[in-house]
């Protein structure tokens, strides 16, 4: 504990002047040194980082003083616990509400907005007047700052829960948190309408945003909490907008050093739209819903990009292109936005690797990019009902803005072989290993593409439950905050997440969420951690840290 000494400087310079002419004069006699045990259980540690939750956790904070006379009794100092926010501009600051506590014991809720704060422990001795401090950190966590959001219908009205993580091993769970938080966007959570999809598109931490569709709008949550209400309605990116905008998909494509940074949308008119996301003030328009601008088509509702924004380029200089790619369901064929170009167009596929034509006479089931640059589509024959899979990766040419040129290589295709799979509709594409997941029922099956002709087994059975959501989510990170990101929050990547009804159970607590172990060489899923009690789930999506 420092000791601090509230004394002008120009009155200690003369001070010290006079004592230099008097050494060996005066007395001098020891003083009550009050300091902290740092092994006392709740002791708060000098220079150390507490993390807490806001409205989640308390402080617990209740620390022992050592006293060089051995001054014991309580009622001999006088306490103080203050707060600063870390980096603030002091006349930012709002000086009444520095101070916290004014009592040994720290035990309140802890009611700080989220961010890093610098504090102070302050012990007075009401004798000598001295000021004894403990200085620490308080990062202070919004749980809805980041998370699992689980999106639930609750008799046909939305309800979102959340699961955040503390640590690698405590986890918790919070139910219907539009209504559980101070939500003053809206006065009946029932007006907002049925849960449709959750979306959170990864682009630049200042572009990346987390949006709830229901059926009847679509709202961009801010990056600390989840207020639902005319105010963040998607319709506002339209201008002047009458007109509540539902969509079926939502990508963001990055290409570094170029001005074709778009936010690509699919609403629920099968019309595609297009933002700029680097020019401020930039709307969404018009629908370019046409190939090459001349031939009106109708799209599938998914978009794919490269999840790290930038797309591949081997061996040499530069990021190059990196377009939006979705499907031309009118004409059975892959399209994407190309660098430069305003309107879609069809794929064309370089290299001698050509595993399949397009147009591909199928249509499409599944599409979704992957972390490590595939982008993988599942495709149905309309008449046979045979189902296959697609892999594609987006290539740049080491060039920038108008010298960009990518192109596309297929890495992948086949015939998925199991049970039930010509019904499927969930698929999932492991990240690293060749493993194609889907879901018929309650059951989850598993398919190899490396050995397409050994039909997929069963891997996991939720007898009496049905699955409603199969993916591997796919985070964006690291961001800044992340930049010391364990172990743990990375291989998040690599588990299967699973979200299903229970049919037995009432639609408020039929909701199972769990998270499952892959490992390689075709060994068994192992169950990783499992949540229960949620509403009837209709999606889940990782929310990612927002703030910048």
């Amino acid at each position: 504990m420092k000791k601090l000494l509230y004394l002008p400087a120009v009155i200690a310079g003369l001070w010290l002047s006079s004592c230099s002419d008097d050494i060996g004069n005066y007395d001098y006699k020891d003083i009550n040194e009050v300091s902290v045990d740092p092994n006392a259980p709740g002791s708060v540690e000098e220079g150390k980082t507490y993390e807490l939750f806001a409205y989640l956790d308390h402080f617990n904070f209740d620390p022992q003083l050592n006293s060089t006379f051995g001054k014991t009794d309580e009622n001999a100092y006088e306490y103080e616990w203050k707060v600063i926010p870390v980096g603030a501009i002091w006349e930012s600051v709002d000086e009444s509400k520095i101070v916290i506590a004014t009592t040994r014991k720290l035990t309140d809720v802890v009611s700080l907005s989220p961010g890093t704060y610098s504090a102070f422990f302050n012990v007075k001795d009401k004798e000598t007047g001295i000021t004894w401090t403990t200085q620490f950190r308080l990062q202070i966590k919004s749980m809805t700052e980041e998370g699992w959001l689980v999106l639930c219908d609750n008799e046909g009205k939305t309800r979102l829960d959340l699961i955040c993580n503390r640590n690698e091993e405590e986890e918790f769970a919070s139910h219907d948190i539009l209504n559980t938080y101070d939500n003053d966007a809206i006065t009946d959570i029932g007006d907002i309408g049925r849960p449709v999809k959750l979306l959170f598109d990864r682009y630049q931490q200042s572009y990346s945003r987390a949006m709830l569709v229901t059926d009847k709008d679509t709202y961009c949550f801010d990056g600390d909490v989840f207020k639902v209400g005319e105010q963040n309605s998607l319709r506002w990116h339209f201008g002047d907008s009458n007109h509540p905008v539902r969509i079926k998909a939502s990508m963001n494509s990055a290409n570094a050093g170029s001005n074709n940074n778009l936010w690509v949308i699919i609403d629920d008119n099968d019309e595609i739209y297009t933002l700029n996301n680097t020019t401020q003030g930039s709307m969404f328009e018009f629908p370019i819903t046409k190939l090459q601008g001349t031939e009106p088509f109708t799209p599938a509702p998914f978009i794919a990009a490269n999840i790290n924004q930038q797309a591949f380029s081997p061996g040499k200089e530069g990021q190059g292109s990196n377009p939006s790619v979705m499907y031309d369901a009118t004409n059975r064929q892959f399209v994407e936005i190309k660098h430069g170009s305003y309107y879609p167009s069809v794929m064309d596929f370089s290299g001698d690797k050509q595993l399949f034509q397009n147009p591909t006479g199928r249509d499409m089931v599944f599409m979704a990019p992957s972390r490590h640059g595939p982008i993988y589509a599942v495709l149905r024959d309309p008449s046979t009902k045979e189902t296959y899979f697609y892999g594609f990766m987006m290539h740049g040419n080491g060039k920038s803005n108008a010298d960009s040129e990518g192109w596309n290589v297929q890495v992948c295709h086949g015939k998925i072989n199991g049970p039930g799979v010509e019904d499927a509709t969930l698929f999932a594409f492991h990240p690293l290993h060749n493993y194609i997941f889907y879901a018929v029922g309650g059951s989850i099956y598993r398919f190899n593409w490396l050995m397409p002709d050994t039909p997929a087994t069963e891997v996991i059975n939720l007898s009496g439950e049905e699955i409603s959501v199969l993916k591997f989510n796919s985070f964006r990170g690291p961001f800044p905050e992340y930049s010391n990101a364990s172990y743990w929050q990375y291989s998040r990547n690599y588990r299967l997440v699973v979200g299903s009804n229970a049919t037995a159970l009432p639609q408020e607590k039929c909701g199972n969420v769990r998270f499952y172990n892959v490992p390689d060489l075709m060994q068994p899923l192992s169950l990783h951690k499992e949540h229960n009690e949620f509403g009837k789930i209709i999606d889940i999506v990782y929310k990612e840290r927002l703030k910048k």
